[in-house]
């Protein structure tokens, strides 16, 4: 299956930065910031208004699907209690995903949040040109995406989840790091565009096969599962920000790509000890399912 999310995130980070130099040149960059405030507050209060938590209690679901649920799918899970989150966090492939997709991330925050900034500061792209270029690594993370989740399945229908989900990220993740040290040491600005869009593709290859094994670990607790995954991913942000700000304030470009391959490669090797076939064993008798 096609990572849509990913694909559909990764057009709006295409067209964020073209954007952002036109509203800057009109409204300045506070305006700017503000006009790009009004479709995330729309969208929050249209969930609110169309959003509901079983396909039972939603006015469009008619009748015919319904019956197509299972009756498991329309009953409400059974509360997440601490001593379950343990065992999830404990377990060892949760961990190693997690690690890995910080590793991943790290390489994304840098890619996504800084890419632009690079081609201003160290490739000297001015207007609207570096907006156009700081499109071009984020259509190659929406390819990757798009095309990174079909891969991984059809891989792991062919030589089994183990392999089939390794594949991808133990190849790919490699060659955006080297990707990365490519992208400092050319001498042509536009083939450091092309370096940097190639590195994304290659990171967003790998959506698909981290949410896939993480699902596929956790099964039933998949929700709570992801959710660690993904906090990995999130603390990356968090971590990467003072890190490349400092490298990159003193125009230590070089070091910094440099860092981002380092977390590539680590983020590959860590697939080496994860097994999608091993699963998560929680004791469901401290949380009795709630009434549906």
């Amino acid at each position: 299956m096609l990572s849509k999310s990913g694909l559909i995130m990764n057009i709006g980070g295409a067209m964020t930065a073209p954007l952002i130099v036109v509203l800057t040149v009109h409204y300045g960059w506070q305006g700017a910031l503000l006009w790009l405030a009004l479709p995330a507050a729309l969208i929050t209060a249209s969930w609110a208004w169309y959003g509901r938590d079983r396909p039972a209690e939603h006015p469009r679901v008619t009748a015919e699907e319904l019956a197509d649920l299972d009756a498991s799918d329309m009953a409400r899970p059974a509360p997440m209690t601490p001593a379950r989150m343990w065992q999830i966090v404990g377990q060892r492939d949760v961990r190693l995903l997690t690690f890995a997709y910080f590793c991943l991330n790290f390489v994304f925050y840098l890619l996504g949040t800084w890419s632009f900034l690079y081609l201003v500061q160290e490739r000297s792209f001015t207007g609207l040109e570096s907006g156009f270029a700081g499109m071009l690594p984020w259509i190659g993370a929406g390819l990757g995406a798009g095309i990174g989740g079909l891969l991984a399945d059809r891989m792991a229908t062919k030589i089994g989840y183990r392999w089939g989900y390794r594949l991808v990220p133990m190849i790919s993740l490699p060659l955006a790091g080297l990707l990365l040290l490519l992208a400092v040491s050319t001498s042509a600005p536009y083939a450091a565009v092309l370096a940097l869009m190639a590195t994304f593709f290659m990171v967003e290859l790998n959506e698909g096969p981290f949410w896939a094994a993480t699902m596929r670990v956790a099964r039933s607790d998949t929700g709570a599962a992801t959710g660690v995954l993904n906090t990995g991913g999130n603390f990356a942000g968090m971590v990467s920000a003072p890190v490349i700000g400092a490298l990159s304030g003193a125009g230590n470009w070089n070091a910094t790509f440099m860092l981002g391959a380092a977390f590539a490669f680590v983020g590959a090797a860590c697939w080496l000890a994860i097994d999608p076939d091993r699963r998560v064993a929680t004791d469901r008798r401290d949380a009795p399912a709630a009434a549906a």
